[in-house]
């Protein structure tokens, strides 16, 4: 991915003072992390199913964003959002069948079936439905494309 289609050249989209950011299936939020103290992004929250995430009291998260909401399923979190704009949504899906460390080890694809049953890319499909936002991605590709050099720092 070249640094001009890069999200962190999201600037060129409108002339907004703020950014709102949501990630889906980020973990911890390790796909928030370049928007973190940025002005121009407001962080509104993380989806994410995967239990292993989580917490008793998700002490990780809430030290990492706080006062940022750690949702577990969409209702809550479009129930949360309502009535508030999404620009950017960042997530983490899992790779499935387009893995090259899967292939590497398994030798074999997932069926699309089974990649339309995993509840981490249905999650990132259906928020970039309801949400409607002006850029959405993927962060593992996003990050190749050297963010930091691309928002000025």
């Amino acid at each position: 991915m070249s640094n001009t289609n890069s999200i962190f050249h999201i600037q060129n989209i409108s002339n907004m003072k703020q950014y709102k950011v949501l990630g889906v299936c980020n973990g911890q939020g390790i796909g928030l992390f370049p928007f973190k103290g940025d002005k121009r992004f407001k962080i509104l929250g993380n989806l994410e199913v995967r239990g292993v995430y989580f917490t008793p009291k998700n002490e990780q998260w809430v030290d990492n964003f706080p006062g940022i909401p750690l949702f577990r399923d969409l209702k809550r979190c479009k129930n949360y959002l309502e009535g508030k704009k999404v620009h950017i949504i960042i997530g983490n899906p899992s790779c499935g069948g387009q893995s090259i460390l899967r292939i590497s080890r398994k030798k074999d694809f997932k069926s699309t079936e089974e990649q339309k049953a995993d509840p981490t890319m249905v999650n990132f499909i259906e928020s970039v439905h309801h949400f409607k936002p002006h850029v959405f991605g993927k962060f593992t590709q996003i990050a190749r494309s050297n963010p930091r050099k691309s928002m000025g720092k």
